[in-house]
């Protein structure tokens, strides 16, 4: 007897993209068991009972009920008719020179080749370590807090440097901060120094961590909108945090590059059974 080819889950596959996924590792036993039976007959197609069982199984999780004797039928037809037509498009060669066939195929292994097996649960030494090997992933970035008053280019003309200049003096004899309005805000706490970056510019921002940290006025500084007067009270670095405040996150991270090196080496061992001959390059 010989049983249904891979490619008659495609219809389900079309149709109901979701069932299909979840069907799918049920599946998979079920036809692992008629791929290592002997062959027979190729013009006779058997639905294996296990098939069946786990069809109706997740049509019946999808649906909330048990499937009728009809709707089962329904599929189970579907199911060998698309069989039928494999089997007869393989034995007049449609499948060669196909590049669609051709990447399904790839796809479909790539899938058993894959080290799909779901990683141990790693201890704490494990997750700091791979939190400190990729520092810069998971760095909260420098901060600063700071006042500045505005001069508006587009507003001060030729008299921009001049004005800030002034307002400056004036701002060192005790007067008020002077200038022009910014949309904004003129005082910053505890601000991401990134974010001061994409507000103002990186010359801006590169400024104000040169800037020594005891509040008093200095400038001007420019930004892509003008000259800035600025007083900057506070600064802290780049940190790396504790791995309690980002743990899932990297747990997740480690679990994907761990799956990601398994396949990797799934594939090596998968090529390593190949002589590969390069001609004309």
């Amino acid at each position: 007897m010989v049983a249904p080819s891979d490619a008659s889950t495609r219809r389900r596959w079309w149709r109901e993209p979701v069932l299909h996924v979840a069907l799918l590792g049920a599946s998979l036993f079920a036809l692992d068991a008629w791929r290592r039976r002997p062959r027979g007959d190729a013009r006779e197609v058997v639905v294996p009972a296990s098939y069946v069982r786990a069809l109706r199984d997740e049509l019946t999780r999808h649906n909330g009920r048990a499937p009728t004797r009809a709707e089962l039928q329904g599929e189970v037809e579907g199911f060998v008719r698309e069989e039928v037509l494999y089997r007869e498009a393989v034995a007049l060669g449609l499948d060669r020179g196909d590049a669609i066939v051709r990447r399904r195929l790839v796809q479909k292994m790539e899938f058993l080749v894959e080290d799909i097996a779901a990683p141990e649960a790693p201890t704490d030494e494990a997750l700091d370590a791979y939190l400190r090997a990729h520092a810069a992933r998971y760095a909260e970035p420098a901060r600063v807090s700071f006042r500045h008053a505005f001069f508006d280019r587009g507003r001060r003309g030729a008299r921009l440097d001049a004005d800030a200049q002034a307002a400056l003096e004036a701002l060192r004899g005790g007067g008020a901060p002077t200038g022009d309005p910014f949309a904004l805000g003129e005082a910053f706490v505890d601000a991401d120094l990134d974010r001061v970056a994409h507000d103002f510019d990186e010359g801006f921002a590169r400024a104000l961590t040169e800037v020594p940290a005891d509040d008093a006025w200095r400038g001007p500084v420019t930004s892509r909108y003008g000259a800035h007067l600025v007083a900057v009270s506070a600064r802290s670095p780049e940190t790396l945090p504790p791995l309690a405040r980002v743990r899932e996150r990297v747990a997740a991270d480690l679990a994907t590059d761990q799956r990601a090196e398994a396949n990797r080496a799934a594939w090596r061992r998968v090529a390593a059974s190949y002589r590969v001959r390069v001609e004309g390059l």
